[in-house]
């Protein structure tokens, strides 16, 4: 580790990663004991009983690592998922509005208020516009057209994140300032809803610049927001983006309770034994900032005060 970064005061866990947490190289994920080892578990007596059945699909599923690319899906997935959801609940839904299903798809597509959910971004009205094709591709699983909405949408969002990359990088390659890295890399960026994007990202280069004077690690930093961030995705893969958002929001509309859940996975979702475990979140407070985030408050080791964990992995010695 870079000895600079031994000058830097202590303060609240840092986590850069990015925004999300990667799991270490070494860290297994295993599967959940098969039918013989949970019979051979068992007293004496419980064994002379028929063999268990072999246990379903889901149950052999591994846990994957997350990634820093955006969640998607393809139309079919799409359709089916929506399908199977409207013909698992209690009554048909009622009819869905368009506007309402496009604001929630714009706010599930961006998680950062650069994509879509921006006042200068383009997209947030294109999909007003676009609202009732899209819902149409979710609601006919039998339309041999497919999902073009989607893609014409993923054409436009593919251009308007080129250009929100352009004005990072323009920024990031910027001499900077003298300033203090330690407060660009914690600073609060992500708080305010009304931000245009085109000046959050202008902003986060400047930040990420600033903080060249830790050395090799500044790099590592840099590369994980800008992949995070500004990702580079084909037009039918920013559609698949969308579709993913569109039926996350679809779900939301037809099933305001929360009461249904994809095949296979009731349990995993609603799992009494896990609530009750006591487990808990990795913090209890965190702040997003230009680096990662900030842990504020209750970090769960082991995460803890004056440890940093970057994109490469590898939990850092404590500084």
């Amino acid at each position: 580790m870079d000895a600079r970064l031994s000058t830097f005061p202590p303060f609240a866990t840092l986590l850069l990663a990015a925004f999300s947490l990667s799991i270490p190289s070494n860290l297994r994920i295993l599967p959940p004991p098969s039918s013989s080892d949970r019979v051979a578990s068992c007293p004496p007596e419980a064994s002379t009983h028929a063999p268990a059945p072999s246990s379903p699909p889901y149950l052999s599923r591994n846990l994957p690592p997350p990634s820093d690319l955006p969640v998607r899906l393809t139309c079919e997935q799409a359709m089916r998922i929506a399908a199977q959801a409207r013909t698992q609940l209690a009554q048909p839904p009622h009819p869905v509005d368009p506007i309402q299903f496009a604001t929630y798809t714009a706010d599930w597509l961006d998680p950062h208020g650069l994509w879509s959910a921006a006042p200068d971004s383009p997209i947030g009205s294109a999909l007003q516009q676009s609202a009732s094709l899209l819902l149409s591709s979710l609601q006919n699983p039998n339309d041999p057209r497919g999902c073009p909405t989607a893609v014409a949408l993923g054409s436009e969002l593919a251009r308007w994140v080129q250009n929100l990359r352009t004005v990072f990088d323009e920024n990031l390659r910027v001499p900077s300032t003298p300033s203090d890295p330690h407060r660009a890399a914690t600073s609060a960026l992500f708080e305010n809803d009304s931000t245009p994007a085109l000046g959050l990202a202008a902003e986060l280069g400047q930040r990420l610049a600033a903080l060249q004077p830790i050395g090799p690690f500044a790099s590592h930093i840099q590369n994980a927001i800008r992949i995070r961030m500004f990702p580079h995705l084909s037009a039918n893969d920013w559609g698949d983006v969308i579709l993913a958002a569109a039926l996350r929001a679809y779900i939301l509309v037809i099933d305001t309770h929360g009461a249904w859940a994809p095949f296979d996975e009731e349990t995993s979702l609603y799992e009494v034994e896990l609530e009750a475990s006591g487990r808990r979140h990795l913090w209890g407070n965190m702040t997003r900032t230009a680096a990662g985030i900030r842990i504020d408050a209750q970090p769960v080791a082991p995460l803890q005060s004056t440890m940093w964990w970057w994109p490469s992995t590898e939990l850092s010695p404590q500084v």
